[in-house]
């Protein structure tokens, strides 16, 4: 089978689908279930607190404005991490200094990688980046990621935390916020769709992919998912560049997680679960995206750009064979009249839901 999408045939879709070498997956679930243990004796020890929010940011003025007006809104909401990719160690330590004084700043500073990547004219991709936030994963109950061109104006962390743990049964473990610009290639991540009649009054949505952009994540699980998945991607993505895969890979691996690792009960086919990743689609949870010329470029990608990508994910697809999302547009829409028994809404949050104990306590 080929997967054809806007006139471009992607050579990697069910290159390895159907086979039964599921080695690659099995092999990094059992880990997660030591890591997992692992994870619960330090909470133990060292109760979590309960959010870190990470900037991946250069050099851009409207980045630098966006990192400081984000770190103004969110308060004592949450402590910082800053992930710079560019960047002499004067201009970093400048960034590091305004971070620090209106918030708690437990990282800041360029990555090795990034160094390497500059040196080789090449970009970094964040999937690389994120091996920077190993030490301090630990520490957190979530953690939320942020582009350097998302702003939080308007944003409420406390509606979109109380949504997270009150919608579903189980918490998911990969949720997202929409955009308010409704300036994105997948209809279903903007805001717009979300305001119409039918759909003006759904506060979360199960969904099957999560942008890379500003997701959110259960910590202990994003911990397992750096440290064990994007280990073995690492080379391949500073070879050619390319931050693609990761993402589209996370959803069903959290599905794979949350069934082998933390037991949730399977309720539909091929081992599926309730709720591994999910949208926030209540009021005032929706984020700004400031500038999406990076998106637009990549429609437009030429034939290098293309190769690049189709051997990135090809390298995912080996490894991981079933939680390679292929068509993003059509099986992953949950506003898709074809996938209303496949994806669920909610339109009002459940206190018993909140009140569930931590895993740790």
């Amino acid at each position: 089978m080929t997967i054809v999408n806007s006139n471009l045939v992607e050579p990697w879709a069910g290159s390895a689908l159907g086979t039964l070498e599921y080695r690659g997956e099995v092999e990094v679930i059992d880990m997660a279930k030591i890591d997992y243990v692992d994870a619960l004796d330090h909470m133990l020890e060292h109760p979590p607190k309960p959010l870190l929010c990470v900037s991946f940011l250069g050099l851009a003025p409207y980045a630098c404005m966006s990192l400081k007006g984000n770190i103004d809104h969110m308060g004592k909401s949450c402590d910082w991490a800053i992930v710079m990719y560019l960047g002499s160690e004067t201009e970093v330590d400048k960034i590091c200094k305004m971070a620090n004084e209106t918030s708690t700043v437990v990282q800041c500073g360029r990555s090795e990688e990034s160094f390497v990547a500059e040196k080789a004219k090449k970009s970094i991709p964040k999937s690389v980046l994120y091996r920077s936030l190993l030490k301090i994963l630990g520490n957190y109950e979530r953690v939320l990621l942020l582009d350097e061109d998302i702003s939080l104006k308007g944003f409420s962390i406390d509606t979109f935390i109380k949504t997270w743990d009150c919608a579903f049964e189980r918490k998911p473990l990969v949720v997202q916020p929409l955009i308010a610009e409704s300036n994105q290639y997948l209809e279903y991540v903007n805001q717009k769709p979300w305001l119409e009649a039918n759909m003006s009054d759904v506060v979360a949505s199960t969904v099957g992919y999560v942008e890379q952009q500003v997701p959110a994540f259960d910590a202990v699980f994003f911990k397992w998912f750096i440290r064990r998945v994007l280990s073995q991607t690492k080379e391949i993505a500073l070879q050619y560049a390319m931050d693609w895969g990761h993402d589209r890979s996370w959803c069903n691996a959290a599905n794979m997680y949350a069934r082998d690792v933390l037991h949730w009960p399977v309720i539909g086919p091929n081992g599926t679960v309730a709720t591994p990743c999910a949208l926030i689609t209540a009021p005032n949870t929706s984020v700004h995206h400031l500038n999406h010329q990076t998106m637009s470029a990549i429609r437009g990608r030429n034939k290098i750009v293309r190769r690049n990508i189709f051997v990135v994910v090809q390298r995912y697809v080996d490894l991981y064979p079933t939680w390679v999302g292929m068509d993003m547009l059509h099986p992953y829409n949950p506003l898709s009249p074809e996938n209303a028994k496949k994806y669920h809404q909610v339109r009002a949050l459940n206190e018993n839901f909140c009140k569930a104990p931590k895993p740790w306590e």
